[in-house]
This record gives C-alpha cells, sequence and structure tokens, in this order.
C-alpha cells in the first residue's frame, strides 16, 4: 500500500480523533479547524488523495460519511472469552488492520481465554468491535461483547428470553449465563477477527 505524505497522515488523524471525540464523522468546515491554516479547497485534495491511496472512502453528496479502510485500529485493551471481568476503557495502543474495511468507530480488543474456541476465536486474536447499544434489530446469536453490572464485560453469543439475556460460549466447557436485562449492556457487535502468527 502507498504510504502518507506527513499532511495526509495529519489528516488522518484528524478524522480519527474527532470521531473517538464526536461519536460522528467530521464534516469539512470540522477538518478545517482540527487540520488548521487550510482551506476547503486544500482539505478536499487531502481527503481525494486518501481515497485514491485507499485509506478511507465516503458517500457521495453525503457529508459525515467517512470510513476508515486501513490503518490502525486502536485497541482498547482486553475483552475475557471466558467469564466476566473489568471492562477495558481507554485506547492503549493500536493494531494494523491494514487492507480491511471498517468503520471509524471500530475498536479492537484482545481475547484473552478459550469460551469461544469453537466460533475460531483464540486467545490472543483481536476481534473488531462496532459500537452499539440497542439490542433491538441484533440477531440471536450474534456474538457481541456485553457489559454486566456496569463493571465487568465479555464476549459471547447473545440471546435474549423473556426479560433475560443470556450470554453462551462457543466452548463446551463453559456454562450458559444468564443475566436479567436491566444488568446487561450491549457494547458492541463482532464485525471482524485479526490474527497474528508471529511468536
Amino acid at each position: 500500500m502507498e504510504p502518507l505524505l506527513p499532511n495526509e497522515q495529519k489528516l488522518l488523524d484528524c478524522i480519527r480523533e474527532y470521531f473517538f471525540a464526536n461519536q460522528c464523522s467530521p464534516s469539512i468546515q470540522n477538518l478545517i479547524n482540527l487540520f488548521g491554516k487550510k482551506s476547503r479547497s486544500q482539505i478536499q485534495k487531502l481527503l481525494d488523495q486518501l481515497r485514491e491511496k485507499g485509506y478511507v472512502d465516503w458517500q457521495d453528496n453525503q457529508s459525515r460519511t467517512y470510513q476508515l479502510l486501513v490503518g490502525n485500529m486502536p485497541l482498547r485493551g482486553v475483552i475475557q472469552a471466558g467469564y466476566v471481568v473489568e471492562q477495558p476503557t481507554d485506547v492503549s495502543s493500536y493494531i494494523d488492520v491494514s487492507g480491511a474495511r471498517y468503520k471509524l468507530e471500530d475498536y479492537a480488543l484482545q481475547v484473552q481465554g478459550d469460551s469461544m474456541i469453537d466460533a475460531h476465536i483464540c486467545d490472543g486474536d483481536f476481534v473488531i468491535i462496532r459500537p452499539i447499544e440497542d439490542t433491538q434489530g441484533v440477531k440471536p446469536g450474534t456474538i457481541a461483547a456485553v457489559l454486566v453490572d456496569g463493571k465487568d464485560t465479555t464476549l459471547k453469543y447473545l440471546y435474549e428470553e423473556d426479560g433475560w439475556v443470556v450470554l453462551k460460549a462457543a466452548n463446551r466447557e463453559y456454562e450458559t449465563q444468564r443475566f436479567e436485562a436491566e444488568r446487561v449492556q450491549l457494547q458492541g457487535i463482532l464485525v471482524g477477527l485479526h490474527r497474528s502468527y508471529e511468536k
């Protein structure tokens, strides 16, 4: 993949930073303000260059629709593929997901544990999570990151049954967990998996 020039990298960073601060894609004016001392045409030219190089994309004639296509994905810590543990919080670093197509809001978590092994999610893998808070519209059996009691998080198959949230592992060694719906908050759904084979 073609490397970025300094101004291209700076603009890409501006797009990413704006989104994580505001939870929406920036407008051209937002980018002008963030970048500093650049005209609308100069910002658009840089955006076009990022698009040509395959780093971002957007829907033509629609504002605030930028998507990151490649590059660094924010890593927000670990998620337990086992029992619930303390939730990941701030971005700790970034991982390279070159060649993949993700949205700006997506982020990575590193898996710890083997409760999802039969879904081919192994200890040490990086899962890509797309934030979503409303369980309505999420298909039963979707692999999701969920927060329990406001403090503990886990990666499981997600089901809802008569006011209960059911979290099912992909490993027969783990029992299915059931919680009252008000105790569980959906953090996001699984949209990608990355694995390194380096020792």
